[in-house]
Formats: structure tokens, C-alpha cells, sequence
């Protein structure tokens, strides 16, 4: 479980991240311990605000009722910096007498129609999550009671409105007052802005996207003539970008937690790689040997780059190039397999630096494969089988594949794996191949179709991920 915001200064108050598997109890009490009253990211709710926001007679339609008060209490925090809702935690007096957790009721069906009752009330509809934390009781045993908690990150499509009564239906746009509790209605100049933002965003995040991909592949090009697979990720919402003493330790402990290239047919062997600070991120890969003395670092089969935004770029060496050929020929399952491995890296990193909401740009092709061959023009690449047969197109442009996707989807190795399959099938389609043949739409590994030299380490790799075989 990955959460779907990150907040540092919270997450060290209640020792995990923001997620159902982070929050606990204890943690609440921390908070609780820590803000008296409610803060700007922070905001406590009684049972007795749900009972009554849950009161059939409150939820008729007037001027302004409860469904739409649930509404602004999402959309407040999202049109700002973020907010933890914490239901069953009274607003005010000494901390054992706040802690008031709902005693009864199903959480699933209370989360279900306060998702439903937001969802209803507001233009555009904010991403959150929202999830149960069990009470404890004193001797350490789960009791019957619960509290609610919604995590609300920064609207990426903000400003959210929540509308108002009538057939005309008019918009009201609601934000946290800038380091105070209470909420307030944004001005037209405000609104105006926060739309003029939401453009501006989307330019700079176009511009991003581009630069993170293309300054990886030109520092790879600049040292290899070779033939590699690469991916990138550019996230809707991203993190601080400076690259800070703490930013770099958290990068590198990240990187050094997981294995890269984490080859699913055995064909890529992990990386002895080094982190090396650049702007904004940490560059690892090999070392360079110069007289016996380790000097820059030069990719020559592996590559990262890890932004502190949660950015990523990674790439693979699939080929050695020669340029004395006017012919290049990739393996076809050894390109699916890289594929796969580069794009669920960069989208494991992205969910872990920033966070799993919003949006995510991903993009990956090939470096390298449209160099000039003897003759002058770049030369022709295609594909080939294990079997010997031929994929039925042959190109001359580096192929490259660009895909949007849903972060707050993305919670496993097989949700990366779907990613990775539609990736992969858009660049075997520009070689005319229609599908990963071995990669299931469900991102299912089917043992049947990898050929038969690397399905023992196709078979072991599915079982060290905890993924069911599929035939």
C-alpha cells in the first residue's frame, strides 16, 4: 500500500505515511497531542458532525445542507496545500476526552455514501482517500470502535467548486485560510488565478515531460553508441524539486531497497551502480576506470536518473551498436523485457517520492537505434524472434511510446506490470506486432508464451513477486 499523498512534517508526527497501513491509533493521539485545535492541515471532527451530516432531515434540500458542507470540507484542502479529516477526535480539551471513536455502524457503507455525497456536490471532483483506523483498547486488544480519516492532497485540478442549490446550480470555490483552521470562500480575482494556474501548470508539466526524457537519452547517447531501452516519468503533482541533503539520503535508500534492472526472463544482471548528485536528482550507474582511479560515471549498461519531484528516467543496453552495419536487429522478447522492467521502475519510484494521486506522463522507446549507418542515413532497425521470425516492419526512427496514467490506480507489482504491457504494445506496434505475446492485460506474466530458454527464470521471478503463474 503506497499513500496517496506525502507530507513529511505528518508523517514523522504519526510514524508512517498516510495510508491505511501507516495510520494507527497512536498516531491519531499524536496529532491530537500536537494540534490542541484544529491547523491548516489538519481539521477534527466529532460523531456527532457525522450523525448529524448523516441525519435524513439535515440532507433535504435548502440553501445549504449537509452533503454540500462534506463537500466544501474536501474541496477546501484540495483548492490548497492538502488536509488529514480526522472523524471521531472532538475540536477541543484534553486529549483522552477528544479521542471519542465511533462505537457503531460499518465504516466501508459510511466511507461509500460520504464518497457518494462528495461526489454529487462538486465541479471538478477532488482526489482523496478515506479509510477506517481501529481503536485500541487499553490492553492493547482491537475494540469494536473506529475513526474515519480522509487524506486529501493538493487538488492538481484545482480550483474545485462545490455547487449550490436551484436548477442553475451556481459554483462556490472554497479554500483553508493560509496558516489558520477555519475555511473561506476565494474571491472572483482568486478563482480567476487559480484557473490561469491550472494552465500555466499544464504548460510547464508539457515542458517537463520533454525535458526529462530527452536530456536522459542525450546523456546517454553522449556516452554509448549503443542500442537501449528507455522510460521516463513526469508526475502531475509533484515534490520539492532541490535536491537537499535529505532528499539525496531518501533517493539512495530507495534506490539501494530495490533491484535494477529486475530482469523478468534473467536477460539484464543487476546493476553495480553509484549515486552521483546532478541538479535536481541523483544520476547512478557504473563507474568509469581511468588508470586505475574510478572517475565519472558513464553509463555503459544500465542507467538512472531519480529526481528529487519524483521524476524518473531509467534505461537498459539492449544491443551493442556497430556502426559499420546499415542493419540492426533487436531481440524482440529481450526489448519486452526491458521495457517492462524500465517503465515499472520509474513508476515504483514516482508512487513512492510522490505520492499515488493524480497524474503521471510515462514515456519509453529506444536510444540510440537511429544512428547513420555507412551509407549516410539512419539505419534499419527490426526485430527478431528467439524463433528466428521476423517482426513485419522495419523502422528508421527511434520508435517511442508516451501514456497517461492514473497514479491512485497503481498499488502493485501487477498494476505496474499494466502499465508496462500497454507501454511495450505501443512500440512493438510501430515494428508491426500487435502485443507483448508473454505480458497479460491484467499484467499477468503467461509462462507458456516466453520461450523456453528463460521460462525457469520467468517461473522463479513470478514467484519472488508474489504474482500467480498464468498459463
Amino acid at each position: 500500500m503506497v499513500a496517496i499523498w506525502r507530507n513529511p512534517d505528518l508523517e514523522s508526527l504519526i510514524g508512517g505515511g498516510l495510508d491505511p497501513l501507516g495510520f494507527t491509533e497512536a498516531g491519531i493521539r499524536a496529532l491530537v497531542d500536537t494540534y490542541p485545535e484544529e491547523a491548516m492541515q489538519i481539521e477534527f471532527k466529532s460523531r456527532r458532525d457525522w450523525e448529524k451530516e448523516t441525519d435524513k432531515n439535515n440532507r433535504k434540500k435548502d440553501i445549504w445542507n449537509v452533503l454540500q458542507e462534506r463537500a466544501k470540507d474536501v474541496c477546501a484542502p484540495a483548492n490548497s496545500r492538502g488536509a488529514v479529516l480526522i472523524y471521531g477526535v472532538e475540536n477541543s480539551g484534553p486529549t483522552d476526552g477528544r479521542m471519542r471513536p465511533f462505537e457503531q455502524g460499518d465504516p466501508h457503507k459510511m466511507i461509500e455514501q460520504f464518497r457518494r455525497d462528495v461526489r454529487m456536490w462538486t465541479s471538478p471532483h477532488p482526489r482523496y482517500d478515506m479509510f477506517a483506523v481501529d481503536a485500541v483498547a487499553q490492553d492493547g486488544a482491537t475494540e469494536d470502535g473506529f475513526y474515519l480519516v480522509a487524506v486529501i492532497p493538493p487538488g492538481e485540478a484545482a480550483p474545485h467548486a462545490v455547487y449550490g442549490q436551484g436548477d442553475r446550480r451556481s459554483l462556490t470555490y472554497f479554500v483553508r485560510a493560509e496558516g489558520e483552521s477555519h475555511i473561506r470562500v476565494l474571491s472572483e480575482l482568486e478563482v480567476a488565478e487559480m484557473y490561469a494556474r491550472r494552465n500555466r501548470t499544464l504548460e510547464d508539466r508539457r515542458a517537463r515531460v520533454a525535458a526529462v526524457w530527452s536530456e536522459g537519452c542525450d546523456r546517454v547517447a553522449d556516452y554509448s553508441g549503443d542500442i537501449w531501452v528507455a522510460a521516463s516519468i513526469v508526475p502531475a503533482a509533484p515534490q520539492d524539486a532541490e535536491l537537499t541533503r535529505t532528499a539525496a539520503r531518501e533517493i539512495e535508500e530507495w534506490a539501494n531497497s530495490v533491484t535494477f534492472p529486475d530482469s523478468i526472463l534473467g536477460g539484464f544482471p543487476r546493476a553495480i551502480d553509484y549515486a552521483y548528485p546532478e541538479t535536481g536528482m541523483l544520476v547512478l550507474t557504473e563507474r568509469t576506470v581511468v588508470l586505475g582511479q574510478a572517475v565519472a560515471p558513464v553509463p555503459t549498461y544500465c542507467y538512472r536518473e531519480l529526481h528529487a519531484d519524483g521524476s524518473g528516467f531509467a534505461a537498459i543496453c539492449v544491443q551493442d551498436g556497430d556502426p559499420n552495419v546499415n542493419w540492426r536487429e533487436i531481440e524482440m522478447n529481450s526489448l519486452i523485457d526491458a521495457v517492462a522492467v524500465a517503465t515499472a521502475h520509474v513508476v515504483e519510484w514516482t508512487t513512492f517520492r510522490a505520492g499515488r494521486w493524480g497524474d503521471a506522463t510515462v514515456q519509453a522507446g529506444l536510444i540510440g537505434s537511429n544512428a547513420l549507418a555507412p551509407n549516410g542515413v539512419p539505419a534499419n532497425v527490426r526485430l527478431q524472434d528467439w524463433g528466428a521470425a521476423m517482426a513485419c516492419r522495419v523502422v528508421r526512427r527511434s520508435p517511442r511510446a508516451e501514456l497517461l496514467v492514473r497514479l491512485d490506480e497503481i498499488d502493485s507489482i501487477r498494476d505496474r506490470l499494466v502499465v508496462s504491457r500497454r507501454v511495450a504494445a505501443q512500440i512493438l506496434q510501430k515494428f508491426g506486432v500487435l502485443e507483448p505475446a508473454w505480458l497479460g492485460e491484467d499484467g499477468s506474466v503467461r509462462l507458456s508464451q516466453v520461450p523456453g530458454p528463460a521460462r525457469s527464470k520467468a517461473s522463479s521471478w513470478v514467484a519472488r513477486n508474489g504474482l500467480t503463474e498464468s498459463l
